[in-house]
């Protein structure tokens, strides 16, 4: 539904439908909070899953995947208020809405490495195979993001946050998520009641999207805020 509903923000927008663009980005304001706390809940369910070792992916990889997680609900809830927030400035909002993508792209390659070729994983005894689809996914993310920030550096630079940030995702994954004060960390996370977490997703989330929209408006004859050219951007 996320990535649909940025497809028609941008379609709309380069083909002058202007009430649907506001529409799309009206409705953001709804399914964010939702989006955003399903992120949360994923971070808990890896948790729970190193805790309890339900099985042996979790056991390997549950505690070093919760910081990637962690570091993709944060870099997405600053974007996306980013991106509210300045919404006047209309190549800063598309490259703040369009980074958010970044973070989709990895599990997705990941999944798509699954259905063949040297890195497919056959059993569990191939499960280290992962970390190589993981890393090289990340890779591709961050290429991307720094060509998109390459194209206009001036009012593409949330690509490059978004990039810097998958950049200490991969780090994370061979790092802190390996040792053991992190996975005393990750049991605590477990712990948490999920109820508890999808209340405190939803209010946080809330609030931010309630402060982008509410904060105050950038003057509208500054150089950022101009019609885009047709692009991606």
């Amino acid at each position: 539904m996320w990535v649909g509903l940025l497809a028609v923000q941008s379609w709309s927008i380069h083909h002058g439908r202007r009430p649907l663009h506001r529409l799309a980005g009206r409705a953001s304001l709804v399914l964010f909070p939702l989006f955003w706390t399903s992120g949360l809940l994923i971070v808990q369910m890896m948790a729970r899953g190193f805790a309890t070792a339900d099985n042996h992916f979790h056991t390997i990889f549950g505690a070093r995947l919760t910081p990637v997680d962690i570091l993709t609900s944060a870099c997405t809830l600053y974007l996306y208020h980013l991106a509210v927030s300045r919404r006047r400035e209309v190549l800063v909002h598309a490259a703040a809405m369009l980074a958010i993508l970044l973070f989709l792209l990895s599990p997705i390659i990941v999944r798509l490495l699954q259905i063949g070729g040297p890195l497919a994983i056959r059993g569990p005894d191939q499960y280290y195979k992962f970390a190589y689809e993981l890393e090289l996914s990340n890779l591709l993310s961050i290429l991307i993001g720094l060509w998109l920030y390459s194209r206009r550096p001036r009012t593409a630079w949330p690509f490059l946050i978004a990039a810097a940030a998958v950049v200490a995702q991969s780090l994370a994954f061979e790092t802190v998520g390996r040792t053991p004060a992190w996975e005393a960390a990750v049991r605590a996370i477990a712990a948490l009641p999920t109820i508890a977490v999808a209340v405190a997703g939803v209010m946080i989330s809330a609030l931010a999207v309630w402060h982008a929209w509410t904060a105050r408006k950038p003057n509208i004859g500054s150089a950022e805020a101009i019609t885009p050219r047709p692009g991606l951007v």
